[in-house]
């Protein structure tokens, strides 16, 4: 809109429009108020709001579907963040959320939204229907199994580290705090390695890493 916007000025300013003389490649005053104007009135006409605006200048990408749970369950946490940072009302955020939703999950939306035809859709129920979806709960029982049964084994500190930090975004209550995180951290350790840390009594997850 900007663009269009500036154009508009240039084309002002080339066929002495508004009057002014102009000075290098600069815009008069005139023009240049003229121009904040008509920017004003093309972002109040625009069907995308300020919000989406700021969401589709790249804090939010498209979903297309996929076929990884991972994939999935970041999208909807970016989106979530995205929310949060342009201050997204509960009544829009699922307004938003379907303008990213392009190809087969837009197929799959329109369909799941056809089922629900007589029941308002919130944006809890929104998350529900796509997890549903792209994450359904036997794939959640299958991270959880990957988690409980996560050990360091033969990897780095560093490397345990980034797989618990991995798997450990979709155990909720599980490591809903510092200090469970820490005893499972913990627990997953190599034993000589577990009773050294456990000799300092380290009591959050911070402490431990």
């Amino acid at each position: 809109m900007l663009r269009r916007g500036l154009r508009l000025c240039r084309l002002l300013c080339a066929l002495r429009v508004c009057g002014c003389v102009r000075v290098g490649s600069l815009f008069c005053v005139a023009c240049t108020y003229y121009v904040a104007a008509v920017v004003l009135l093309l972002c109040r006409l625009s069907p995308v709001s300020g919000e989406m605006a700021v969401m589709s200048r790249g804090c939010t990408r498209e979903f297309r579907g996929t076929q990884d749970p991972v994939e999935a369950h970041a999208w909807l946490k970016e989106l979530e963040k995205a929310f949060a940072l342009t201050n997204v009302g509960d009544n829009q955020k699922v307004e938003y959320a379907k303008y990213f939703l392009k190809g087969e999950s837009n197929y799959w939306w329109e369909s799941a939204k056809a089922l629900e035809a007589t029941e308002v859709i919130t944006w809890d129920k929104f998350k529900r229907m796509f997890l549903d979806k792209y994450f359904p709960r036997y794939m959640q029982t299958q991270m959880e199994m990957k988690f409980f049964e996560l050990k360091q084994d033969n990897m780095t500190v560093r490397e345990y580290e980034k797989k618990f930090t991995e798997l450990s975004r979709f155990m909720g209550e599980y490591v809903d705090s510092e200090e469970k995180r820490e005893k499972r951290f913990q627990q997953g350790l190599k034993p000589w390695l577990r009773s050294r840390v456990a000799s300092f009594e380290l009591t959050t997850y911070a402490e431990v890493v």
